[in-house]
């Protein structure tokens, strides 16, 4: 079942193309190699960009990454999708400083309220 349900979430994600999201490659669904292949962004976790010292950060660089979140974020709830689980791990930076996000992201439908958090379920 959860094979069946990756699938489909693959064949979602390849519709999807915006320069803020982190751009959805290619599939394998064959067992057991089941794998989904995304765009690469050498930067790597915007988690990890914000806690290393070594990069100096000004508040209008800042500014830039919250905006390019915002405008995926706009994106992926103009096409009806939430993606549940934002946080600064489920955001990489590309070579240009451009954040983009990652993750899952669901039709409404899937989505679940528990303990005043809303989660994914998978």
């Amino acid at each position: 079942m959860a094979y069946r349900i990756e699938t489909l979430r693959a064949l979602c994600c390849r519709e999807l193309r915006h320069q803020n999201l982190c751009q959805f490659l290619g599939a394998c669904t064959e067992i057991p190699n089941v794998c989904i292949l995304m765009e690469y962004c050498p930067k790597g976790a915007l988690a990890d960009v914000l806690l290393n010292d070594e990069i100096p950060l000004t508040w209008s660089f800042r500014f830039s990454f919250a905006a390019d979140i915002a405008n995926g974020m706009d994106y992926i709830h103009t096409h009806g999708l939430i993606h549940g689980r934002l946080n600064s791990s489920n955001c990489v930076v590309d070579d240009r400083w451009s954040v983009k996000i990652t993750g899952k992201w669901q039709g409404p439908r899937e989505v679940s309220f528990t303990r005043k958090l809303i989660y994914l379920e998978n």
